[in-house]
């Protein structure tokens, strides 16, 4: 027995030891409790909580968890404000960390808390390597974080988010589908975009991100339609990201309108494109977007074979070097004009231009085809899981409606038996009532009748009892008949002084009454007139109620 102890003891210690929740002191709580204020604050004024942090980043580093925790927000922060994210060597080790401790030894209240830096870990590890051009890398970072969500809460979409920081949870798959929308974006990647963008939606109706996010989103649903030429369902996309803007005076709706203007040219609206596009440019105060537009203007007006109109917009875009894609797409249209006019020599400039970009073309069909497989195998991993939450729910809603239509049928059983324990109790007393009162109005109609025999001959009626025994011990038929007859004949006033004073009584009933003057007990009048004895107490009961025996007993003086 004590060999089983120490076994026991050995075993519990080893679990103990599985379970890595990190134990903390007074002042490393503190310092864990400054750092949760710090990501707190991170979710609202991101530029304060860097300023904050990086000024008391060594006093929070007081246990391995804090360490990685400070790193974890650290780079967080440099992506928010845009800074170089210098910390990429602490960062993967705090991937490793977070995910140790939701490796699933892990339980309890902590666990949800583990499970979600350990997301945010591969998230901001994600946006690091986006940075660096690893798109596919990227791409497999913001993926594992969507994982490690749904696995760690599901029905992340519906149910009331009651984790560490709730508001955070929707916020940050929001962010995280947000970067998988831009990758897949630059790629030109459609479809995948179109599920995202769809995801950012429902999750910012429940947390918005920004007052403006919603509009981005429902424009790049429209951007993704149109390119498929699914012009009405773009028109529409558009129309609600404009009606879901605050003001039209952002640079938001100027993107909108341009892209409104590029769905109406596909439709042939020419002259309404043209007004659009030159409006908003004359609006456009950013630098960028100007470039943007003249960029777009300028394909406009060289799809329509108006070259010097073009050009007019295209070499301040490709002049400009504010931005490597609209360079690009200026050089392109500038090198086809020159082409188109015959002008060979400046033809060749741009395609030597265009030329830096071939091997990086080539090397992003590439990314699209791994992306893409990512992606559907991401949709896939996401379908499968749904399914085993489906059937798991379906499991136990069988076996929740079993249970419950077993109880069902166990109260109704009970509450049957009990009705039927109640009536029966009830019958019973109410038998025995009807005996006691029965018992009680025998005895004193015996009373009545023995004191009316003293009255009578004591010969006359010595001699009808002895006749109406003979009848009934003979058993021959129609003993009933024959016992009438001869209380009849010893009494021949009697029927009809009762028919007279009691008309509403049948025959019956006045036979019953003759029985038992003749002190017949309960069952023999039953056996005589053939009914049950239940019966036959009860029509005494009733005959009790209406019969006057006293006056009955008269008529046989």
């Amino acid at each position: 027995m004590k060999r089983f102890f120490f076994i026991g003891l050995v075993l519990l210690g080893f679990l103990a030891a599985c379970v890595r929740t990190p134990e903390l002191d007074e002042s490393q709580e503190r310092s864990v409790s400054e750092l949760a204020v710090i990501d707190s604050l991170m979710w609202q004024q991101p530029d304060s909580a860097l300023k904050c942090l990086t000024s008391r980043f060594d006093s929070c580093i007081t246990t391995e968890y804090s360490r990685h925790y400070a790193n974890l927000l650290l780079a967080e922060l440099f992506a928010r404000n845009d800074c170089t994210q210098n910390n990429r060597t602490d960062l993967l080790q705090a991937v490793a960390y977070f995910d140790s401790l939701c490796d699933g030894t892990n339980v309890g209240p902590d666990a949800s808390t583990y499970a979600f830096l350990s997301a945010r870990t591969h998230y901001i590890n994600g946006v690091g390597y986006y940075k660096q051009d690893s798109v596919v890398s990227a791409c497999a970072e913001y993926l594992k974080a969507l994982e490690i969500m749904e696995v760690h809460f599901p029905e992340i979409e519906t149910q009331e988010l009651a984790a560490l920081r709730p508001r955070h949870i929707p916020l940050f798959l929001g962010l995280t589908y947000g970067r998988l929308s831009d990758l897949f974006s630059d790629q030109n990647m459609k479809e995948p975009v179109i599920v995202c963008c769809n995801k950012i939606l429902v999750f910012d109706s429940i947390e918005p991100i920004s007052r403006l996010n919603r509009p981005k989103m429902l424009m790049r649903l429209g951007m993704q339609y149109s390119k498929m030429q699914q012009y009405d369902s773009a028109a529409y996309y558009y129309d609600e990201a404009i009606r879901n803007l605050p003001d039209t005076n952002n640079l938001v709706y100027r993107k909108i309108m341009v892209q409104k203007a590029m769905l109406y040219w596909a439709m042939d609206k020419t002259e309404l494109t043209l007004s659009i596009l030159k409006r908003v440019a004359a609006q456009e105060t950013d630098e960028i977007e100007k470039m943007k537009h003249y960029l777009v203007l300028g394909g406009f007006y060289y799809s329509e074979d108006q070259f010097d109109s073009a050009l007019v917009y295209l070499m301040p875009a490709y002049e400009s070097r504010v931005n490597a894609t609209v360079r690009q797409g200026a050089t392109e249209f500038i090198r086809a004009i020159y082409q188109r006019r015959g002008d060979t020599l400046m033809a060749a400039h741009y395609v030597l231009q265009l030329n830096n970009n071939t091997f990086s073309q080539a090397y992003g069909q590439g990314q699209v085809a791994t992306l893409g497989d990512m992606f559907q195998q991401h949709l896939q991993w996401e379908e499968e899981r749904q399914l085993a939450r489906e059937r798991q729910l379906a499991k136990q809603h069988k076996v929740r409606g079993v249970v419950i239509t077993a109880i069902v049928l166990l109260v109704m059983g009970l509450g049957l038996w009990w009705w039927l324990a109640k009536r029966k109790h009830e019958r019973d007393r109410e038998t025995e009532a009807l005996r006691q009162e029965q018992q009680q109005q025998r005895e004193t109609f015996n009373q009545q009748l023995s004191e009316a025999q003293d009255a009578l001959k004591q010969k006359d009626w010595e001699s009808l009892m002895t006749k109406v025994n003979a009848i009934y011990r003979d058993k021959q038929n129609d003993t009933r008949g024959r016992i009438i007859k001869a209380f009849d004949a010893a009494y021949p006033q009697f029927e009809e002084q009762f028919k007279a004073t009691y008309p509403d009584l049948n025959e019956t009933a006045r036979h019953l009454v003759v029985l038992n003057l003749l002190r017949f007990r309960a069952k023999e009048e039953a056996t005589i007139l053939n009914l049950t004895e239940n019966t036959v107490l009860k029509y005494r009961s009733q005959l009790n109620k209406k019969v006057d025996f006293d006056q009955i007993l008269a008529w046989m003086e």
